[in-house]
């Protein structure tokens, strides 16, 4: 089980697409309950370190999105690279009827064994017709 960040709501601000965390110096009373993270470079390097782990929007598994314009319909599709293909048919915006994986594992377990072989027909005959 993964331990929630304690920060507090006033110490983050959202500046255009960034996210910006300040550090302050801890009160007296609170450097004594917690002793380990009382020093501010002690804390500002556990957020260095915990920060990287923490899906800001969207889901976890997700290693990185591009964001994909078709030159010839001009619609976007967005590309995961990572796998959740349960989350990511449930994410708000979505189509889920258009939502598809490479991976033939997890489309079996999310949509059944028919979906995993059609992606299977798919990919083999994909290479061949380009």
């Amino acid at each position: 089980m993964k331990a929630k960040l304690k920060i507090s709501r006033q110490d983050i601000r959202v500046i255009g697409n960034r996210i910006r965390i300040y550090v302050h110096e801890m009160a007296e009373k609170d450097r004594k309950r917690t002793k380990d993270e009382s020093d501010v470079f002690l804390r500002v390097q556990n957020l260095k370190r915990a920060l990287p782990r923490v899906a800001v929007k969207g889901y976890p598994n997700a290693a990185r999105a591009v964001v994909k314009k078709d030159d010839k319909t001009g619609k976007n599709q967005i590309l995961v690279e990572g796998y959740g293909l349960k989350l990511c048919m449930n994410t708000d915006g979505v189509v889920a009827t258009k939502t598809k994986s490479n991976s033939i594992m997890e489309m079996k377990e999310v949509l059944g064994i028919e979906a995993a072989r059609y992606l299977t027909r798919s990919l083999v005959h994909q290479p061949i017709s380009k």
